[in-house]
């Protein structure tokens, strides 16, 4: 899962890295896991997954919130990261970081990010853009140099199997999911002496999709014939096979 994931990998980052992380995607591909064309409209707007600081200050969860869709100024590193899919790393300066909460209208961005060394590692699938890490080292601390830079980008890359794994994933269970619920019937068909009561209760969250199902039959004579049946296997197949 993606929400899972993000604040794990942002919590290997930080501190053994760096001294604060976030983990952004865009937002095409996490609002839509069907989309696979982004518009040129969309390209630039992104999701905060996760966010993280090793100097416990409160004021990076207020100022970086998880789950704000956000889209960057025409001119940051954060753009460039994006358009040309390769790692950037910039000093931020006293006006970069002044501009950057003037656009977000969220002052105390300027004091967290303000003279930081900062590093973003594009979050590649295969030739698809999936987000981005930011990285930042504190004044004070050793600046993002060019090993800093291979080094993150060997964990950017691994981090993107799984998280095109868990889009993938997501993606397939959603139309599993709806595909089974589609076929299970709404109403169930009784003669008028029987009342019949049905529930569908998976066994658990990882094997929400399975093959099973039920059915209420009308039978002559007042008759009920109840059904329960189960396919093996979970996902679109087990959906596919029960609806045959």
């Amino acid at each position: 899962d993606l929400d899972q994931m993000a604040p794990e990998l942002v919590n290997i980052l930080v501190p053994h890295f760096c001294n604060s992380a976030g983990l952004l995607m865009l937002e095409a591909i996490v609002g839509d896991a069907e989309q696979s064309e982004i518009g040129r409209d969309e390209a630039h707007l992104v999701r905060r997954l996760a966010v993280a600081s090793d100097d416990g200050d409160p004021g990076w969860e207020s100022a970086f919130p998880v789950g704000e869709i956000l889209r960057y100024p025409a001119e940051p590193p954060y753009t460039r990261c994006i358009d040309s899919r390769e790692p950037v790393s910039v000093v931020m300066t006293e006006e970069a970081a002044s501009e950057l909460a003037q656009a977000w209208a969220r002052t105390p961005v300027s004091r967290l990010v303000s003279g930081v060394s900062m590093l973003l590692l594009p979050i590649m699938a295969g030739e698809s853009l999936l987000g981005f890490f930011v990285c930042t080292r504190a004044v004070g601390f050793r600046r993002f140099d060019a090993y800093d830079t291979e080094l993150g980008m060997e964990f950017a890359s691994r981090s993107a199997l799984f998280m095109d794994s868990a889009r993938r994933y997501r993606r397939e269970r959603a139309t599993a999911l709806t595909l089974q619920r589609s076929m299970l019937p709404t109403g169930v068909s009784a003669p008028r002496s029987v009342e019949v009561q049905r529930r569908y209760l998976p066994g658990s969250q990882l094997i929400e999709v399975g093959g099973d199902w039920y059915e209420s039959i009308t039978l002559p004579g007042g008759r009920v014939a109840l059904v329960v049946g189960d396919v093996a296997g979970h996902g679109v197949r087990a959906a596919v096979t029960m609806g045959r």
